[in-house]
């Protein structure tokens, strides 16, 4: 593109045709505009993508419900923003990081090798649930699960150390 730029601005000045110029700079802005909204639409973890996964979590529940994030690099600020955020429109609430007897996992496997992760152990050995999934759903790059709750599954307490909070900014 950038050569594109340069012949232009060059075969203009030369011919004095600012016409020229004006239209292959216009050119060049809506190829890159309509590029970079392609883009954020393919994005597996774009905004849209995060909004879709929370809306599609709240709609299928009526009542409170708890959920953890796993996400790579373990804050997982953008899917728990898009709950906060789809909050708003539901009566329900969502309870980040506490076990309820309707509650989501929302994780993000990482890839190792072009292989996503088992997220068993975190499942298991961090939040410390045992039981099987009610229902999974894949949306995105997110796989959702849902679990219903005995009270004696909620009574096992998840790990105190996982990071719960949006503290660190």
């Amino acid at each position: 593109m950038f050569l594109v730029f340069i012949f232009l601005s060059h075969h203009s000045t030369l011919l004095r045709q600012k016409k020229i110029w004006y239209a292959g700079i216009g050119a060049i802005l809506l190829w890159h505009i309509y590029s970079g909204i392609q883009h954020i639409q393919q994005q597996e973890l774009s905004w849209k993508v995060n909004y879709s996964m929370a809306r599609t979590i709240f709609l299928h529940t009526n009542e409170d419900f708890g959920y953890y994030i796993y996400s790579p690099e373990l804050f997982g600020y953008s899917p728990r923003y898009a709950m906060e955020y789809v909050q708003k429109e539901f009566r329900h609430k969502a309870i980040p990081f506490e076990k309820k007897p309707t509650t989501y996992l929302i994780m993000i496997p990482s890839l190792h090798n072009g292989v996503a992760e088992d997220m068993t152990w975190w499942k298991t050995e961090e939040v410390r649930i045992a039981t099987s999934a009610a229902s999974v759903h894949k949306i995105g790059s997110y796989v959702v699960e849902k679990y219903i709750l005995s009270p004696e599954d909620i009574a096992v307490m998840s790990n105190p150390l996982l990071i719960q909070d949006i503290h660190f900014r």
